[in-house]
């Protein structure tokens, strides 16, 4: 008897786990996304190349969705993954740059202040990055309650689907990302969640180069997930 007892207190941990409910998801975000430089050069050039970028560029507003799998591990902690597409990048605003005709003072000069051509003031050139991402998140929830708020991190491989003629461009990354949101459970097998959510890139987009640049964004993350 005593054997058996044992036998069933080691089982439990195992019989728990066979009893903890999955879940799938389906998200959509909307977010801004930008990158972050990093100089290796300690020449003046180098370091005024990287601050005239972070005048002439900006974040640019874009997208991701996709689906997730959840697995419940402990009475609070769930585990996470799933596919994702995702599209990255900024705005390099190129208007800046351009010198008009009526801004020629005649004497081989440029006057900034002389009106320009308004239709060309909003032309500006996008660098846009899609990634299939998958990821590999744990979440922390604080109660079972209808409303329950809950805090997820984690890491994404991610694989970019655009082509470069760069020999050191890469296509594999790997991005972190952390979040907060709220749960809520109108029914016993259907639940709705909402989140802001910040993710950068340990990986770099293209090696061997005097700048490096890492992708990050930041935006809202909404979501309807079923028990299965």
């Amino acid at each position: 008897m005593k054997t058996k007892l044992i036998l069933l207190f080691l089982c439990l941990p195992f019989l728990g786990i066979g009893q903890f409910s999955s879940s799938l998801d389906v998200i959509i975000g909307s977010e801004y996304s930008y990158r972050h430089l990093l100089t290796t050069s300690s020449e003046d050039s180098g370091v005024q190349f990287t601050i005239d970028r972070k005048d002439l560029e900006s974040p640019k507003y874009n997208w991701r969705f996709g689906v997730n799998y959840n697995k419940k591990l402990s009475q609070k902690f769930y585990l996470k993954t799933g596919l994702r597409l995702a599209r990255g990048g900024y705005v390099l605003n190129q208007f800046y740059a351009l010198q008009y005709g009526t801004q020629h003072d005649g004497q081989g000069g440029f006057d900034p202040n002389a009106p320009t051509l308004e239709e060309f003031n909003d032309l500006n050139i996008s660098y846009n990055y899609l990634f299939v991402e998958i990821p590999i998140v744990g979440r922390y929830q604080l109660s079972e309650k209808k409303w329950s708020p809950f805090i997820e991190f984690g890491v994404s491989p991610m694989i970019s689907l655009e082509k470069s003629n760069l020999r050191t461009y890469n296509k594999f990354h790997l991005a972190s990302n952390l979040s907060v949101g709220v749960n809520y459970t109108p029914f016993e097998k259907v639940q709705f969640f909402a989140q802001p959510i910040f993710r950068y890139h340990f990986t770099n987009l293209v090696d061997d180069a005097p700048i490096k640049e890492h992708l990050y964004n930041y935006g809202l993350e909404f979501g309807a997930r079923w028990k299965i």
